[in-house]
């Protein structure tokens, strides 16, 4: 709506006035704010906003700018501004040249249902769709007030939580066993339930091998050579006691000098670049575990579902409750242990009190 001397005003969200009576109602809380805050104050708080600046694209850019700040404080996981970037290019193209005050739920739902006819897995749209929640709800935290946006209600995706196939610990072990002696360090340190990034990002000054302690602090952040140590995914600390194997391991194959930023597991033939250390990769740890699981005649298990679901699975099989696994796992939310912890497919009928033989 035109007002001499002031120019276009709007309302909801910047969509067009439809009817006088809606027009009737816009001037009339014009009138009401100008007589409250003055005539100037009126015509900045109704202007609609500049359409280029509040796109989606436009906010999806900037949240992108401030999570690459993050990402270089170490505040934020690289893997994760991977996904936005990767969300961004490929998946919310159909919004992009929407504004955010333009975007509604049945936007969201669109989106959705041509994510799911393109093929896309479940567990992914609803990745995708919290991250556009994201990007919106950055929006709605650093847009001016005087602008009343809100991030529209989203449609629910619920994640398909997989089981996957854990073995048993005596399987995992004697592919353990097939593992290059010189090599198996890192892999045992694993076994006790620490993430790959966390195991690749040990230094020797870490380990007390008095007490036989291992301290969790860091993790590396990226898969290859060029990866950096950062914060754990959890952002947790936590010490754990390693068992006598990875103890006599380190024992045999670790110097005793504590040097800084020396690894403590070192790939024997790492080919080193400039500026990075002997490190293992994921890619050099996920091969060598495939080559030992042949060797075993193992196929299809997962370096990560043998190490850490299997170890968590065994800690509450064994009696363990979630508490432990959390504490173990280091999870700053114990719904993440859940989803780790599997017990039995088949519950005994023990543990539901009823009778195991027939009555006399």
């Amino acid at each position: 709506m035109f007002l001499p001397g002031v120019g276009r005003i709007y309302t909801d969200r910047g969509r067009q006035i439809r009817s006088r009576e809606h027009a009737e109602s816009v001037l009339a809380a014009f009138r009401r704010y100008a007589m409250d805050h003055g005539h100037e104050l009126a015509a900045e708080e109704f202007k609609p906003p500049r359409r280029a600046e509040h796109t989606l694209a436009r906010w999806a850019d900037r949240l992108l700018d401030d999570l690459r700040r993050r990402v270089a404080r170490m505040e934020r996981s690289p893997t994760y501004l991977a996904e936005v970037e990767r969300w961004r290019a490929q998946h919310w193209g159909p919004l992009l040249t929407r504004t955010v005050f333009e975007v509604e739920t049945l936007h969201v739902a669109e989106l959705a249902r041509q994510l799911e006819d393109r093929g896309v897995g479940q567990n992914t749209v609803a990745k995708v769709l919290g991250g556009l929640h994201r990007v919106l709800a950055y929006a709605e935290e650093h847009m001016p007030r005087r602008l009343g946006y809100r991030v529209p209600r989203f449609p629910r995706r619920e994640r398909t939580h997989y089981t996957p196939n854990i073995p048993p610990v005596e399987v995992r072990d004697r592919i353990l066993a097939r593992i290059p002696i010189e090599r198996r360090g890192i892999f045992l340190a694993m076994r006790l339930a620490v993430r790959p990034g966390e195991a690749r990002a040990f230094n020797r000054t870490e380990y007390d091998r008095a007490r036989r302690h291992l301290e969790i602090r860091w993790a590396m952040q990226g898969q290859s050579h060029a990866a950096r140590r950062g914060p754990t995914k959890e952002g947790t600390v936590r010490v754990l006691e390693v068992d006598a194997e990875l103890a006599a391991w380190i024992e045999a194959h670790v110097p005793t000098d504590g040097q800084l930023g020396v690894p403590l597991f070192v790939h024997p033939e790492a080919r080193r670049r400039k500026g990075t250390t002997a490190r293992w990769t994921m890619s050099s740890l996920e091969y060598e575990w495939r080559r030992a699981c042949e060797a075993e005649g193992v196929v299809g298990l997962r370096l990560y579902t043998a190490m850490k679901h299997a170890t968590l699975s065994h800690v509450v099989r064994a009696g363990g409750t979630l508490l432990e696994a959390q504490a173990i796992a280091g999870h700053a939310d114990p719904r993440s242990t859940r989803l780790y912890a599997h017990l039995e497919p088949v519950v005994p009928a023990v543990r539901l009190r009823l009778p195991t033989g027939p009555r006399s």
